[in-house]
């Protein structure tokens, strides 16, 4: 029987020093599950620009047996891992079960007021969530056609990306 370990996820943005790009960041993103009998539970995922649209920071999303251990997992990237060879800048955790639910307050609210696709992802931009946060928390697809369609992004990235397959 497989053995079943108990988990605990944080999200980083980790940006590029005085901001410059984040060198990490024009790589492919790239996911790496080290998890054993042993250590239990360790999962690094890095969303690079490929995924996010953006060489200003990278979002690494750690997965350990407790929080604590995902504070010092990210530690040692910066000084030993992922970022060790690289410029990092300010780091931001990402409150994704908090931005799910505000996504979600807004979603019911714009369909009881019947409001556009546009008002929506207007509404959505003035409480600070971007497309990166979108596709974090499982709404790409969604992201993906109405922040493209309204931002006007390039045509070429729209047809090459396919961010639901990716995560």
């Amino acid at each position: 029987m497989p053995v079943k370990y108990m988990s605990a996820t944080k999200t980083y943005k980790v940006c590029g020093e005085n901001g410059q790009p984040q060198r990490e960041s024009f790589n492919e993103s790239y996911m790496h599950d080290f998890s054993d009998n042993y250590l239990g539970t360790r999962i690094i995922e890095v969303f690079n620009a490929d995924l996010t649209g953006t060489n200003e920071f990278s979002v690494i999303r750690i997965t350990r047996n407790t929080y604590e251990e995902c504070v010092d997992e990210l530690s040692g990237q910066v000084t030993d891992g992922i970022f060790e060879n690289y410029e990092v800048g300010d780091i931001f955790e990402l409150n994704l079960e908090a931005t799910e639910k505000l996504v979600d307050a807004i979603a019911e609210w714009a369909m009881w007021n019947e409001w556009s696709d546009y008002d929506f992802i207007e509404a959505l931009k003035s409480m600070g969530i971007d497309y990166v946060d979108m596709v974090l928390i499982g709404r790409g697809d969604y992201a993906t056609k109405y922040f493209f369609e309204h931002d006007n992004f390039d045509e070429e990235f729209k047809e090459t990306k396919d961010i639901e397959r990716s995560l």
